[in-house]
């Protein structure tokens, strides 16, 4: 019985038109039972209580064409999504080596205010005012605060 399904929808699947057809069964010289919706001639051919529906070509080739298009859809947000997930890391290793570099600079600040005697701060006329002990402490503070910020 499952082959008389299977070449019932073979048959509805190859076929445009919307009417009921009949199926037919013949037994050949080897025994061999078939179904058809076209009796051969000259074979005793009994006609079977079973009918079907031929497929609409345009029904299903719109179907087809339907989930091609969301198939198409989809592939074009993956593809998106990609890109921005790409754009995403890039952001992120750039980022990344900005914090890296704002790291090393603050570390180097620190050292530099740690172990000097001296600060001072560049003038407008080109010259340099030497820090008091409370703005040197204020900047060793500010060095420790900006390499506990970009080193984590």
């Amino acid at each position: 019985m499952a082959c008389v399904g299977l070449l019932i929808l073979a048959i509805a699947s190859n076929n445009a038109f919307g009417q009921e057809i009949s199926v037919y069964t013949w037994v050949d010289e080897h025994g061999v039972p078939h179904y058809t919706d076209l009796p051969p001639e000259g074979a005793s051919v009994e006609e079977t209580n079973i009918t079907f529906r031929r497929t609409d070509e345009q029904a299903v080739q719109a179907r087809v064409d339907e989930q091609t298009d969301l198939l198409e859809a989809v592939n074009t947000r993956k593809t998106q999504e990609r890109e921005v997930a790409q754009e995403n890391k890039q952001q992120f290793e750039e980022l990344e080596k900005q914090r890296a570099d704002n790291c090393r600079q603050a570390r180097e600040r620190k050292q530099t205010y740690d172990t000097a005697h001296r600060l001072y701060r560049p003038t407008a006329d080109g010259g340099q005012e030497f820090l008091d002990s409370d703005e040197l402490d204020a900047a060793r503070a500010e060095s420790a605060s900006a390499v506990r910020e970009w080193c984590g």
